[in-house]
Order: structure tokens, then C-alpha cells, then sequence
């Protein structure tokens, strides 16, 4: 039976700011109906984007964060200076239980610095990894259950192209021309 899945969002994160966000999230909770998301940012910025799009009033959560880390900024600053920003109270939501996954479009090494102070990493694992777009082929779809599914789905929720032609997908892309489409 499948679960409710919460992701947390870092609303102000990325080059483009909330209003891609939010676009995003439409199209998301399209493909995703029981998934609910915690949209960290600035509430004013936040509300007349959202009432544009109805759809999205029960299923988004807005937690105001007057703060926003910008793409510029060393991701040292961003750790010392950034309690009150948007990507910190995201990861801290996962942190607190309140969310499974954390996405944002902003900085990256503040996000990676952010992630392992609140987070940690697994043992044995030294630097985190950066998740893309996974690829799967229709025919070899997992069983979609547990935490790392829910996980993974949350990753691909707002992406529509296929991962970077790496050589693990190209073995994929070769053989999804008999077997399968990316989903």
C-alpha cells in the first residue's frame, strides 16, 4: 500500500527563485498525488505564488525562513551565518522527522555543508554524493516500497529529462530502444 511521502524544499534556492519552484511542485503533485511537501522561504513571496495554483493549497505546507543563501556564497559563510535561511530550515526538517527528503536548486556546496552538519554522513562514507536525475527503463521498474524508493521517487519528482549520458546510462540507453522508454 503505498505511504504519504513529505518533502521538504528549499523555496528560495537556485537562479531563478520560487516562482520555478512552485511551477515545479504543479507538475509534481500531478504525478505524485500523495505526496506533500514543506515549502521553506519567504511567506510573502510564497503565498501569492501558491494562490495562483489551488491545486497546490492542500498539499503544501509553507514554513517562512527570512533568509536565503546565495549562489555566491562560501559554503563556510553559508554554515555560520545561514540559521535562519531557507535551505537550513529544509535539511532541518529531515533532521526533526517532519520530512523524508530534502531538495533544493541553490548553492551546492552550501547545501553539501549544511547536509553534513545537520545530517552526517553514513559511516565509511567520507563525502556525500550528489543525486542527478535517475534513469529507469519501464520494464525494469523496482517495487516501489521502503525509504530508498520513497527517496529516489522524491528525487525524480520534479525532473523530465534523463540522467547525464554517463557509462552506467548509456548500457541503459542502449537497451531502452527494445525494452523500454525513461520513465
Amino acid at each position: 500500500m503505498a505511504r504519504e511521502l513529505i518533502v521538504s524544499i528549499d523555496a528560495m534556492g537556485g537562479d531563478d527563485g520560487p516562482g520555478v519552484v512552485v511551477a515545479a511542485l504543479a507538475r509534481a503533485v500531478q504525478r505524485h498525488p500523495l505526496a506533500k511537501f514543506l515549502l521553506h522561504g519567504d511567506e510573502a513571496k510564497l503565498r501569492p505564488l501558491l494562490a495562483k495554483r489551488p491545486k497546490l493549497l492542500d498539499k503544501v505546507t509553507i514554513r517562512h525562513a527570512p533568509d536565503r543563501v546565495s549562489m555566491e556564497e562560501r559554503p563556510s559563510i553559508a554554515l555560520r551565518r545561514g540559521r535562519n535561511s531557507s535551505m537550513w530550515r529544509a535539511i532541518e526538517s529531515v533532521k526533526n522527522k517532519e520530512a523524508e527528503a530534502v531538495l533544493s536548486a541553490g548553492n551546492t556546496g552550501a547545501l553539501m555543508a549544511m547536509g553534513m552538519f545537520h545530517l552526517g554522513v553514513l559511516a565509511g562514507i567520507s563525502r556525500p554524493a550528489i543525486a542527478t536525475s535517475t534513469a529507469v527503463l519501464a520494464t525494469e521498474q523496482p517495487e516501489r516500497t521502503g525509504k530508498a524508493a520513497r527517496i529516489r521517487d522524491a528525487l525524480r519528482m520534479t525532473s523530465s529529462s534523463p540522467a547525464p549520458r554517463s557509462h552506467a546510462t548509456v548500457k541503459a540507453t542502449k537497451r531502452s530502444s527494445t525494452s523500454g522508454r525513461w520513465l
